[in-house]
């Protein structure tokens, strides 16, 4: 049982970095078509990843201010 520990350890540690690498492609993508892309469900639940480096606001705030544009009634 104790050999199991350092290959999942290992795999999790590939995956994580797998998807660093997905989004860091996929944020570019999003960046580029933000008025688009900005009220899809991943973009929203992730959307302190897109702030741009020139918005003033902290990145809770931007995280806010979209989920709050994306959802209003």
């Amino acid at each position: 049982m104790d050999s199991k520990w350092p290959f999942m350890l290992i795999v999790f540690g590939l995956i994580f970095a797998l998807g660093l690498t997905i989004a860091s492609l996929e944020r570019t993508s999003v960046m580029n078509n933000w008025a688009n892309r900005r009220c899809e469900l991943p973009v929203v639940t992730a959307s302190m990843f897109f702030k741009p480096d020139s918005d003033p606001r902290t990145k809770g705030d931007f995280s806010k201010d979209n989920f709050n544009f994306s959802f209003s009634i």
